[in-house]
């Protein structure tokens, strides 16, 4: 029965049993509210430490804390140790003078960047400061963790919690830096735990002193209160983490652009510090996953890692000369054709030979990379000249007023730790003639140079002026128009010519489909046949036109909303086999995936459907993480978290546009506005046959909605089980006290059940820490004497409402149980139940925490 054993007529506490293995819960507790804090506030401020070592070293450091506060032979001499702690404290930073000092102007260099960054304010960092600060938050957790055991080992006391730890949150909170969710989950259990042991934990001014057996009853009872209150609130917390995984998110994993922003839809911030236990990873030497290699982009193969995500690692420091309006994508590697689990990119002699008939100059590689921008310069040119023209012939019908003028920008890219192999470029950007392309026109060759500089177009813009340009020349065509503005603008030049050839080019070798992907095709055919009939028929080439722009939104719309719908987002990664295909599997097996099996799926539906794709990796940064600089430009550093998969597909007459697809994305290229058609023919023929389409596609939409809920459905019903599964468990765990308790084993005799019962109550007796203190004679060096008279008494005398009549008889059962030549009946059993439980709620009906017992 415990810690309690009947020897003669006397209880006896079992020696050996001190209750020190309720120390060690709060030890833990101590030290995860410390790593905890320390976690807050590296994150926040993007300090770098070696966590394993910041980890071993606090362990260490709270296993001392708790020695001296709880062993009782120290009291004493308690001044003396923390003297003796101070003194070897102090010796270890002049021992380490050089590292500790580095670590300060580090931390304080993190400090003030994470404030220039948030406020725009001008501190000056300190340029002779370490690349680490691991040594000095090592001496740190020693004051940290010496505040956090008085509130939590030895005070039990949630107001000292929360003065330790409020500064240090409401600082990292201030500074507007990243923000650990692990980290504060972690730490708000803490806090409920310190919390719910401050509330049961009675003052010790009413316990007795240190060296009576009542002291050391309330401090046993008062740490396995707060040690079970600690492991509810432990538990609370799992099952509100499982509802919240389990239960809501795959009910709101939906398009939230008002509260999402490209960086990560979803963060695995708990596990995020794992990354401090690997080698630095730089230059994609250490392929970890693909949204968290070193560097942010791997080179096309799919399925290759375990694990998550990680962001931390700084990759690119980019600065613009203007603060971007959208969201800026760098492409880095593009895929172009797809083998199993892997993505390779196009064949550069294919294009080559088919350049030799292009007008291009120079290399004709480089030429076609830059004939977005080239394009656009030439038609911003030729507009701005037409307006002019017309606004002095009285005529400015081209000139929109108040409409700003579309200027190119500057862009400047520095890697830090991003993948060397490949150069980050955005969307209608010129290059110089030492980049190198790599798979003909798909990624560029990385450079020694750690600066890249480039001149470049908004996509916003660019798609505004295309459609501009192409919506003069349809008039001028309609019209017959060769004259005045519209015939100054000699519309079709060469470079048009040169992005018509491209477009052959492009549509002969970017649609071709896996023969690995016949189910994606499948879950196309609806409507790929529906557009085929659309595009049927003897249709004009503006008709056509028109039309071509109508299928792409309506083809982007349906790719994405199926794959939304079919899929849900997860930075986790899990390793493929080799005879699996990555597409294959998140389709139509796991259905959960990151943003490079988006992309990759996304490429072939949009093939399949006969639009060319490519998929793209490269970083992805949100506008509103550019911060003002002291020269007027605009930078931002690009983390790991950055780093993106993403599809573009080819626009006639507008080249490549990269497309999200990729849930939570907000904001993104492709919810920009397409050309429409505006021809009463292009209308009717696509009327035609929209109830056809109608039907068709709320067939596909209703199969993605229906699988959506039938995933749903399955993780509530294992949310459901999971919960009921806890609620057995308790059950039993109920059952299987009171069976113990009250002795209900049927295989014993009725003497042996009203001794184990008497045991019972005396541990009730015991832990209500008052009977001790009354029985007064009774009590000797080995316990209670329970045959006397005086026992008696001092439980009457607490406890009137068990009647002394029944209390009397109860106690004569017990002397006939151990020392009665009589075997009681089954009967006497049932009074000491009764006794039992009347007591059981006496005792409750006092405790701070009702059903403790």
């Amino acid at each position: 029965m415990g810690d309690l054993e009947l020897v003669g007529a006397t209880l006896l506490t079992k020696p050996g049993n001190k209750g020190t293995h309720a120390i060690w819960p709060m030890m833990v507790m101590c030290f995860f509210s410390v790593m905890a804090l320390f976690r807050i506030f590296l994150y926040a401020f993007s300090v770098s430490v070696n966590y394993p070592v910041l980890a071993a070293v606090g362990a260490a450091i709270c296993v001392w804390f708790t020695f001296i506060f709880e062993y009782r032979a120290l009291a004493r001499y308690r001044f003396f140790v923390f003297l003796f702690s101070i003194m070897l404290w102090c010796f270890g930073i002049l021992l380490a003078q050089e590292a500790f000092k580095k670590g300060l102007l580090y931390t304080f260099n993190c400090i003030a960047g994470q404030m220039n960054r948030t406020y725009q304010s001008g501190i000056t960092l300190i340029s002779d400061a370490g690349t680490g600060a691991t040594i000095f938050f090592c001496f740190m957790f020693f004051v940290v963790a010496w505040l956090m055991a008085e509130a939590v080992i030895k005070r039990q006391d949630g107001a000292m919690f929360l003065f330790v730890a409020f500064p240090v949150v409401i600082c990292s909170l201030l500074s507007g830096g990243r923000i650990s969710k692990g980290a504060y989950f972690v730490m708000l259990l803490c806090f409920l735990c310190t919390y719910a042991g401050s509330s049961v934990r009675v003052r010790r001014r009413l316990w007795g002193k240190g060296d009576e057996a009542v002291f050391d009853t309330n401090v046993k009872e008062a740490r396995r209160a707060a040690n079970m209150l600690a492991a509810f609130c432990a538990g609370f917390g799992a099952v509100v983490v499982l509802l919240a995984f389990f239960v809501v998110r795959p009910a709101v994993n939906a398009p939230l652009s008002v509260v999402s922003d490209v960086t990560a839809p979803v963060k695995s911030s708990g596990l995020q510090f794992l990354y401090r236990f690997l080698p630095q990873v730089s230059g994609g030497r250490l392929n970890l996953s693909l949204e968290g290699v070193g560097g942010g982009v791997s080179d096309g193969v799919l399925g290759d890692v375990d694990g998550t995500a990680y962001d931390e690692v700084e990759s690119l420091k980019v600065t613009v000369s203007e603060k971007p309006t959208e969201i800026l994508y760098l492409k880095g590697y593009v895929g172009a054709d797809y083998t199993p689990n892997r993505w390779s990119m196009g064949d550069a002699d294919s294009l080559t030979d088919a350049a030799l008939n292009w007008k291009t100059d120079g290399d004709s590689l480089l030429y076609i990379q830059n004939m977005p921008f080239l394009r656009m310069m030439y038609v911003k040119s030729r507009m701005d000249g037409a307006a002019l023209d017309g606004a002095g012939d009285g005529d400015g019908s081209d000139a929109e007023e108040g409409e700003e003028a579309v200027s190119s920008r500057t862009i400047s890219v520095e890697r830090l730790n991003a993948n060397t192999a490949y150069t980050y470029v955005p969307y209608q950007a010129y290059l110089n003639d030492y980049y190198n392309i790599l798979g003909g026109d798909c990624s560029v060759q990385g450079q020694t140079a750690q600066d890249d500089r480039y001149e470049y177009f908004e996509s916003s813009a660019y798609m505004d002026t295309m459609k501009k340009w192409m919506d003069v020349d349809a008039s001028a065509s309609d019209d017959g128009d060769t004259a005045g503005v519209l015939g100054s603008y000699n519309h079709r030049n060469m470079l048009d010519e040169l992005e018509a050839s491209y477009e052959s080019y492009v549509n002969t070798h970017y649609t071709d489909v896996p023969e690995s992907q016949k189910r994606i095709e499948k879950l196309c055919k609806k409507k790929k046949k529906e557009w085929d009939k659309k595009l049927e028929g003897n249709l004009s080439d503006t008709q056509k036109q028109d039309l071509s722009y109508e299928k792409i939104d309506d083809v982007k719309n349906f790719v994405v909303r199926t794959l939304w719908e079919r899929c849900e987002f997860s930075k986790s990664a899990s390793k493929i086999s080799d005879d699996e295909d990555y597409i294959e599997r998140f389709m139509f097996e796991k259905k959960k995936g990151d943003s490079t099996a988006f992309a990759s799926a996304a490429v072939v539906m949009f093939r399949s459907l006969g639009i060319p794709a490519r998929y793209v990796v490269g970083y992805a940064a949100p506008a509103n993480l550019f911060s003002g600089q002291a020269d007027g430009s605009y930078m931002a550093v690009l983390q790991d978290d950055n780093a993106h998969a993403w599809v573009e597909i080819y626009m006639p007459d507008c080249g490549w546009t990269p497309v999200e697809t990729t849930p939570g994305f907000a904001g993104t290229i492709a919810n920009l506005d397409m050309p429409e058609a505006d021809t009463e023919d292009t209308e009717s023929i696509a009327d035609k046959k929209d109830k056809d389409a109608d039907r068709d596609g709320e067939d596909t939409a209703g199969t993605g909605a229906d699988m959506k809920r039938i995933r749903q459905l399955k993780l509530l019903l294992g949310t459901v089980c999971g919960i009921l599964l806890v609620i057995i468990a308790v059950i039993l765990r109920v059952w299987y006290v009171k069976r113990r308790t009250l002795a209900l084993d049927k295989r014993l005799s009725p003497g042996e059940r009203v001794r184990i019962i008497f045991i019972s109550f005396y541990k009730l007796l015991e832990r209500d820490g008052r009977i001790s203190a009354k029985a007064g004679d009774c009590v000797d060096a080995t316990g209670m004497d329970t045959t006397r008279p005086e026992f008696v008494d001092a439980v009457m005398a607490d406890y009137p409402e068990l009647a002394r009549s029944d209390f009397e008889r109860f106690m004569e059962l017990v002397l006939m149980a151990n020392y009665g030549p009589d075997k009681l009946e089954a009967g006497d059993c049932e009074l000491a139940v009764v006794m039992y439980k009347r007591l059981k709620k006496l005792v409750a009906r006092k405790a701070v925490v009702r059903g403790y017992f």
